[in-house]
């Protein structure tokens, strides 16, 4: 009996230190309605499951902000591709914004490793919405998508992937879990 009081006790107790506590008034009645933070049981998994896991959540850590980086500039560059009416200053300002683009990022781009980029084009069609495939068909011609496209799937990637964040849960979590968004 005596037990099941400390554990009543104790429950209450632990609840109100990691609880996000809101009142509701209905009829005069003040009801306290507490958020427990959400957590992962992850007993279940082997160490080598748990390894993945971590290694997962470190290269999610790692290229979600490329992948910002990258929407807010393919924003940038559809807002100022509408003020331009002539298709010749269009495609020279793409070519421009690219290279420019390439400059400043390549570097850290080449010292990715596959599985990082494979995640990166997961979470660049996460932010923007469309596939990395669909964005450069909107910007360059056929023959640099069949390059870059072909060049990719040497080293497993695929271009015209989509973000399902049900078929992509781990990452998915992992976002929300880290307050990463």
């Amino acid at each position: 009996m005596k037990f099941k009081i400390l554990f009543i006790v104790l429950y209450f107790f632990a609840s109100n230190l990691f609880a996000q506590h809101t009142t509701v008034i209905v009829e005069n009645d003040t009801i306290l309605v507490s958020e427990l933070p959400t957590f992962t049981y992850t007993s279940k998994m082997t160490p080598e499951q748990r390894a993945a896991y971590h290694l997962l959540i470190n290269r999610v850590k790692f290229v979600l902000p490329y992948a910002k980086i990258a929407a807010f500039h393919l924003q940038q560059v559809e807002q100022k591709l509408q003020s331009i009416t002539s298709k010749k200053e269009r495609k020279k300002f793409v070519k421009k914004y690219s290279k420019e683009l390439k400059e400043s990022f390549q570097k850290q781009l080449k010292n990715f490793s596959i599985e990082e980029g494979k995640i990166m084009v997961k979470l660049v069609s996460r932010e923007t919405g469309s596939t990395v495939y669909g964005i450069m068909s909107e910007y360059y011609g056929s023959a640099e998508k069949f390059f870059y496209n072909s060049f990719s799937s040497l080293y497993g990637y695929d271009l015209d992937e989509t973000y399902d964040p049900v078929e992509n849960f781990q990452i998915e979590k992992i976002i929300k879990d880290y307050k990463l968004e």
